[in-house]
């Protein structure tokens, strides 16, 4: 065979050469040009791994020696222990018998690199000679040729590291690497081997390669599948891949654990955040496991309904919010919960904060999100609201009218026994003006009036109730809204109203003061029986009928009678000081008295003013079509402007006292509308659908045991917020009709005021059944400063 191989002059150093040998074996060699050398390549020996016939296969070379290339036999062995003296060990043989069995001896195999190939190896007085064929992991090119593997004698498939060093080469591979596990039960066609490969997809892989999903090269991603569905998809495995940092991605960890009931898979991710404040997160199908902590900065216009908060994730260490804010809702607790949503009797449904307290902005919350699709995540919380003093409300002052009262007959004012309400009115509780007291003068024995304000408040008992109504008067009349007041001052409180929608089509508004500066002063009048200019003096006027702590030391006074009616008729006259007076009150003016010759036959008959000012207002604008029997409503609050004129005026009412709010400095609802008038039980349509104004007053005939029906305004201020409910129904702003930015289900109110009355400021067409206050408890106690030291 050596015949076969090449001169000297035509091999190069390093070359590497193959003989083909007897059946068909193939020896290949490798030469060194400096010692011309042929080395033996064995690795590169290819033949069956069986053994003799005591084994599991026929020994291909029966009649080996050491003259011929192959297997070593027994007699082999013999003859080199006789030569070198002592036993030779074959040890890892694959094979059941012994070497000397008349077999040919198939054992360890030893791993080379490099150009030198160990084959024989001494341990103590054993020498392991190896013969097993090599099985290379390279091509033939003898510059690939370097790794090999290694058969571990105690497992056919493994790899062992060789016994000098105790561990496996080095090893470097360039590339992508995929290995896909087929199962042994697998039948590979040797003649159509692709036709099995193919379908590497549907098995067990672990697969190192390049990360495509990317602009940033030199990236890479591990997969490893244990388990695929039918389709091909990893049902069971783990994969890796390092997210694009040209688009600020996080890498992506991610675990399958299986399939649900359902089919879906199971999986679990972990969740990074850049934030170096903010927690990541281990996710479950998308919804956290671990939870987040948040903080609640503000409310959505739901959230009495369906508990949702807006809110941002909290950094614990920099005590500070983070990122956007977002919605969630807070569960606690489910009524009937074993039934379903729409059971009739007892549906299952959210237990509601605010029946309790709606959790205060500031509060932090512990997240979990839950992933529905790719583009929606809803994210929930659970904490129970606790009842705090806050939110408990004690009654401070409350008024009703319109309710006939039964008296003696001796003291009967009314027919049939009846005694009018009014005097059930505490003056030192509530403030009033233009109440029902008119004013009457006699002149020359002739009783004139009423006289004053052309808006008075009526208690009418047909009703029943309180309501605003126009007497008609002259021009010389005035406009002044009808007040009242509780003359308490409020800082957080809760007001409740019971009101009727108004009988006419052409009136101002209702107007709820609160937080408000409110003159303490109400009607007050008094008869002028002296009024002179002196000389080099201030004029001034002698007023009698009335007391010293009954008139403020500065006012406006309204002139009731005797007005001169010139072009240019002056109605008040106003005063800078009061003095005593032998007959009475003297007022020092700066401007003489209009009306001259002031007699006590002829009196004339002056009122004080009473004072409006600028004022946080909530203010309820009708407008009533009694022909269509449409009726809108509209919401607004601001600050009230005594500069401002009505917007809507239209000229009925005189001199504009209903005034207006701070230029683009209020908040509006939406217009809220009903078709139709509600006098019993009929059913309009109404936008929205919950909406409802009833007319107010008596029913036509009972409802069951309801005789009388009015609209319920709630009104609760807390803090910076007004919040509104017109018969149940919350009325949030409006985000597109307010000319101030606004995103809440509340009404933001002036921080500037936190101290002042509540009252009503009422024009003819207002009816009123009811009204209470309620003022918030305040927390405190001994801790609440965080001081407590003990001194001897």
């Amino acid at each position: 065979m050596l015949y076969k191989i090449p001169p000297a002059s035509q091999l190069q150093d390093t070359q590497f050469v193959q003989v083909e040998g007897p059946d068909g074996l193939t020896t290949g060699y490798q030469y060194n040009a400096e010692s011309r050398t042929l080395y033996f390549k064995e690795s590169q020996i290819i033949i069956p791994s069986f053994h003799g016939v005591s084994h599991v296969a026929e020994d291909p070379v029966p009649n080996a020696t050491v003259d011929m290339p192959g297997l070593m036999s027994a007699d082999d062995k013999a003859k080199l222990e006789s030569l070198i003296q002592m036993r030779l060990g074959v040890l890892g043989f694959m094979g059941a018998g012994f070497p000397d069995d008349g077999g040919w001896m198939q054992g360890d195999i030893i791993m080379a690199s490099g150009s030198e190939l160990l084959s024989i190896e001494r341990i103590g007085n054993v020498v392991r000679f190896t013969v097993d064929s090599q099985i290379p992991l390279n091509c033939n090119c003898e510059a690939c040729a370097q790794i090999y593997w290694i058969q571990d004698e105690t497992d056919v498939k493994a790899i062992r590291p060789p016994s000098c060093a105790g561990v496996l080469p080095d090893v470097n591979a360039y590339g992508e690497l995929a290995v896909y596990l087929f199962p042994e039960s697998v039948v590979v066609d040797p003649n159509n081997v692709a036709d099995t490969i193919k379908n590497k997809n549907d098995y067990p892989a672990l697969i190192f390669k390049r990360y495509e999903d990317s602009t940033t090269p030199a990236l890479g991603q591990m997969e490893m599948v244990l388990r695929r569905s039918t389709s091909g998809t990893s049902t069971v495995g783990w994969s890796m891949t390092p997210g694009d940092p040209a688009q600020n991605e996080f890498a992506e960890c991610v675990w399958f654990t299986g399939t649900d009931t359902d089919g879906n898979r199971i999986r679990f991710d972990l969740q990074s955040e850049d934030d170096p404040g903010l927690f990541g997160a281990l996710l479950y199908k998308g919804h956290t496991l671990t939870r987040k902590m948040g903080v609640i900065t503000d409310y959505r216009p739901t959230v009495l309904t369906t508990n949702q908060y807006e809110v941002r994730y909290w950094d614990i260490q920099n005590q500070s919010p983070s990122g956007s804010s977002f919605t969630a809702t807070n569960i606690w607790r489910y009524n009937n919960p074993e039934n379903a949503f729409t059971n009739p009797s007892a549906p299952k449904s959210l237990a509601l904060d605010g029946y309790s307290q709606v959790l205060q902005i500031g509060t932090l919350v512990q997240l979990w999100e839950m992933k529905i699709s790719d583009t929606v995540t809803r994210r929930y919380f659970n904490l129970e609201p606790h009842l705090s003093a806050n939110v408990i409300y004690n009654l401070t002052n409350a008024q009703r009218f319109g309710d006939a009262l039964t008296t003696e007959s001796d003291t009967d004012t009314e027919t049939g026994g009846a005694a009018t309400d009014i005097r059930l009115l505490e003056k030192k509780l509530w403030g009033t003006t233009w109440f029902e007291d008119p004013v009457y003068i006699s002149e020359s024995s002739t009783l004139v009036g009423p006289l004053g304000n052309q808006f008075v408040a009526d208690i009418d008992y047909d009703l029943p109730g309180l309501k605003v109504i126009d007497l008609g008067a002259t021009d010389a009349d005035f406009h002044y809204p009808v007040f009242l007041w509780d003359r308490h001052n409020h800082q957080n409180f809760y007001a409740k109203i019971l009101l009727g929608q108004p009988d006419s089509s052409n009136f101002p508004p209702i107007d709820i003061l609160l937080r408000a500066p409110i003159d303490s002063y109400g009607n007050v009048f008094m008869q002028v029986i002296d009024s002179a200019t002196p000389t080099g003096s201030d004029p001034y006027i002698v007023v009698s009928n009335v007391s010293w702590d009954e008139l403020p030391s500065t006012g406006t006074l309204q002139i009731l009678n005797n007005v001169v009616e010139d072009s240019d008729p002056v109605y008040t006259w106003e005063y800078i000081t009061k003095a005593w007076h032998p007959y009475g009150i003297m007022l020092i003016g700066t401007t003489s008295f209009p009306v001259s010759g002031v007699t006590s036959v002829d009196p004339t008959v002056v009122g004080l003013v009473h004072e409006d000012y600028n004022a946080p207002c909530l203010r309820l604008e009708f407008s009533i079509n009694n022909d269509s029997e449409i009726v809108q409503l509209q919401f607004k609050y601001g600050i009230l402007d005594m500069n401002q004129s009505y917007s809507l005026s239209d000229g009925s009412i005189n001199d504009d006292k209903v005034k207006d709010f701070e230029e683009n400095n209020y908040v509006v609802s939406q217009w809220l509308q009903q078709n139709g008038f509600i006098t019993s039980t009929e059913n309009p349509s109404s936008t929205p659908t919950d909406f409802r104004v009833y007319v107010g007053g008596y029913l036509p005939a009972p409802v069951g045991s309801v005789t009388e029906r009015w609209n319920t305004l709630e009104l609760l201020v807390r803090d910076d917020q007004l919040w509104v409910w017109w018969n149940d129904l919350i009325i949030p702003p409006s985000t597109t009709l307010s000319p101030v930015a606004v995103n809440t289900p509340y009404f933001p109110f002036d921080t500037d005021v936190d101290l002042g009355k509540f009252g009503l400021r009422m024009w003819p067409g207002t009816k009123v059944r009811s009204l209470a206050v309620y003022d918030q408890n305040t927390m405190k106690n001994e801790f609440i400063h965080g001081q407590l030291q003990i001194t001897a």
